[in-house]
């Protein structure tokens, strides 16, 4: 063994030892189980986002479509008067 300033080295590799058995993980946390089971998108999304929390992400969206649909309608119907 070559002992220096900042560092120790051997000739010999250092000897590795076995994982305990509490450090093992046997199953993965999370939604594992049911995310892996999934076919679609929406399934494998589901577990993580709930009903409820969609519908508030969602509601403002949607009114923002509504508006902007009405007002390009208008907008569409003007274009057609004019050229036509």
């Amino acid at each position: 063994m070559f002992q220096g300033k900042d560092f120790t080295w051997s000739r010999t590799p250092p000897k590795v030892a076995r994982a305990r058995r509490e450090n093992i993980i046997v199953r993965l946390p999370g939604c594992v189980d049911e995310v892996k089971n999934a076919n679609t998108q929406p399934d494998a999304f589901s577990p993580f986002i709930s009903d409820d929390i969609l519908n508030i992400l969602l509601t403002p969206i949607k009114k923002f479509m509504i508006i902007s649909s009405t007002s390009l309608a208008r907008f569409r119907m003007d274009a057609a008067n004019i050229i036509g």
